[in-house]
């Protein structure tokens, strides 16, 4: 429970709204709109999802986006060599992404699937192992 107490209840609400979306994602019947989301602020300024759900298709009167990727978590392990689980530079629960997440509940709510990219440039953002190999997430409680 230790990393999801971190994360406090928005980030907590952000991860689980996330993960509804993978049990519930719109079967692929079409083509697909995909919004790759990185850059959550630029020059301190936050990006806002608001244009996706305001975006719509005539024709369905839904978002014309289909999919937004959320990216990117990053897996590694601190100063103290504690594992830890970032969204970009920060735990997915700062307050930084406070309207991100809200946002995030907007566009699922409007049809768009929503999912989060593992893995960047960053050093150990895809291999976050210790020296012997095994990966770092001890137990569930740590996701």
């Amino acid at each position: 429970m230790g990393l999801i107490r971190s994360l406090g209840v928005l980030g907590l609400a952000g991860i689980l709204i996330l993960g509804s979306a993978f049990a519930q994602s719109a079967p692929v019947t079409g083509k697909r709109v995909i919004y790759y989301y990185q850059t959550q602020y630029y020059q301190g300024n936050y990006v806002s999802l608001a244009k996706i759900w305001k975006q719509v298709s005539p024709k369905t009167h839904k978002p014309i986006t289909t999919d937004v990727m959320v990216a990117a978590l990053h897996l590694g392990y601190d100063a103290n060599n504690q594992p830890y689980i970032h969204l970009n530079d920060n735990v997915p629960g700062d307050p930084m992404f406070k309207v991100m997440w809200r946002q995030v509940a907007t566009l699922q709510k409007n049809g768009v699937t929503v999912r989060m990219m593992l893995g960047g440039a960053a050093q150990g953002a895809i291999l976050a192992c210790s020296p012997t190999g095994t990966f770092f997430i001890r137990s569930s409680d740590e996701l």
